[in-house]
């Protein structure tokens, strides 16, 4: 059992949940970048649930997919957004990130191709969940979306 922990300075830390001890830490910044940029402050954390995989998202808009059974490798880098990343969810298929841009990206974990986009959220998106079939997000006022992906195009329920 593990917490981990993205800070303001662009570290990821990962510690061991009944002593705290740091496992791993680890950078977002891009080699060759300056790791004190505000833009890789780490703003979003998401665990893979089925495998040692962590997805994060900066201020700066870029997500990256870190191996950590493997000293925290990047295994991918891309930008989707450009604003400050506030969610963020992947699987084996899917990565899905929400920004201050009030946009909410689903890109395609192995490459970071763009599969769709949802725009007209407000920025204040504050969260989004996922399963095989919907996704759940905020960010429109008081509405919670769902939007449904095996549903026919621009079928889309509000609660």
């Amino acid at each position: 059992n593990y917490v981990i922990v993205g800070l303001g300075d662009g570290r990821v830390l990962v510690k061991r949940a009944e002593t705290l001890d740091t496992v791993l830490s680890f950078s977002v910044a891009q080699d060759g970048t300056d790791s004190k940029r505000r833009d890789n402050d780490v703003t979003a954390l998401g665990v893979h649930e089925r495998s040692s995989r962590l997805l994060t998202g900066t201020r700066g808009g870029q997500l990256a997919l870190w191996d950590l059974e493997n000293g925290g490798d990047a295994v991918m880098r891309f930008s989707p957004h450009k604003s400050s990343i506030v969610a963020v969810q992947c699987d084996e298929a899917k990565c899905v990130s929400a920004s201050t841009d009030g946009e909410v990206r689903i890109s395609h974990t192995a490459s970071g191709a763009r599969l769709y986009s949802l725009d007209g959220h407000s920025r204040f998106i504050g969260t989004l969940q996922f399963d095989e079939h919907k996704l759940m997000c905020d960010g429109t006022g008081a509405l919670l979306l769902v939007h449904d992906f095996s549903a026919p195009k621009n079928h889309r329920e509000i609660l």
